[in-house]
Parts: C-alpha cells; structure tokens; sequence
C-alpha cells in the first residue's frame, strides 16, 4: 500500500507539469541588455580568437592543472573549440528557455505564481548563459596571454569571480524563488 501511495504521489506531480499554464514571461529592457551582451561576448569571442590565431606559435596550452598553470599543450587550431562550444551552449540554453512551464522548479507552479515563476527563471538562464559565454571569452583571452608570455595561468582571482558570476545567479533564484512561493 505505501509503494502505491507513492507512485500515486509520483504520477499526480509529473501530471501537474504538464497541465502548467503556458504563459508568456516578462521580457523587459533589461532583458534585452543581457542577450545583446551575450551575443556581443560571442562575436568578441570569435573575433579575438580568429586574431589571437594568427598571432600565435603552432603550440598553445589547452589545460590547466589544479594550480591553473598549463599541463597541456596542442595545436593552436583547439582555440577555435572554445566560441564553438559557447555558441552552442548560448543557442540551446535560448531555445530551453522558451519553453519555461517544462522546467523544474523550488515550488509548486499554480495559475498565481506562474508568470512570476515563468519570468524569474527565464531571467536566471539569461543572466547564466550570458555568464557562460564570458567564462569561455576569459577562458581564450587566458590562453591567448599564457601562449604569448605574459600570463602564467589562470590566476585565483578571476576564478573566484567566474564561479560567483555562475553560482551568484543560481543562489539569487533560489532565495527570490522560495520567498516568492
């Protein structure tokens, strides 16, 4: 009987899902700005890497070890892989977040909370997919810096600011989320 129960508890949510309101979320100004800033992060990006390849030696650092000095060394066509890599995440994330009531959330979505649920979270992926493309955008300048000289690594600092710019999102969510239920 407890098994039962459960899995009546358990097709009751994955039913309520899909019976979520299909609501547009707010898209504001800011909004904007914050795309725009991804999609100029993603033109920098192949930019400064179709300039930083032809400026290069044939042998570049493509890893770093746990102290960010490079361990890895390869061809200096891989800087390319980079801006791919962020093109592709940028894209997915932006076509994910068209479809919010697919998305797994804190709290119960009901027809109250959804437009506010709907346009938080679309903003959080916003703001993390911009943050993503300006960790692969540090990531190339690094590489770029360390395979001219000038740099020797990744430095602690910049580390410590790229995971607050991709945790600090998350933690915001979570807390305007759970206050917002």
């Amino acid at each position: 009987m407890h098994c039962r129960l459960s899995y009546t508890i358990l097709d009751a949510r994955m039913n309520s899902q899909f019976e979520r309101q299909r609501i547009k979320p707010l898209f504001t100004a800011n909004d904007q700005l914050v795309e725009t800033l991804g999609w100029v992060i993603i033109m920098c990006s192949f930019v400064f890497t179709c300039w930083a390849y032809f400026q290069l030696t044939d042998t570049i650092p493509v890893h770093f070890n746990g102290s960010n000095e490079p361990d890895g060394y390869g061809d200096k066509s891989t800087l390319f892989f980079l801006p791919v890599v962020s093109t592709v995440i940028y894209l997915g994330l932006t076509y994910w977040n068209k479809f919010p009531w697919l998305f797994n959330y804190l709290t119960p979505i009901t027809p109250d909370n959804a437009f506010i649920q709907y346009t938080l979270y679309t903003r959080i992926i916003r703001i993390l997919k911009t943050a993503v493309t300006g960790v692969f955008a540090y990531a190339i300048a690094v590489i770029y810096f360390v395979a001219k000289g000038v740099a020797f690594g990744f430095s602690s600092g910049p580390s410590i600011v790229t995971m607050g710019c991709l945790l600090g999102p998350l933690i915001y969510a979570s807390i305007k989320m759970l206050r917002s239920q």
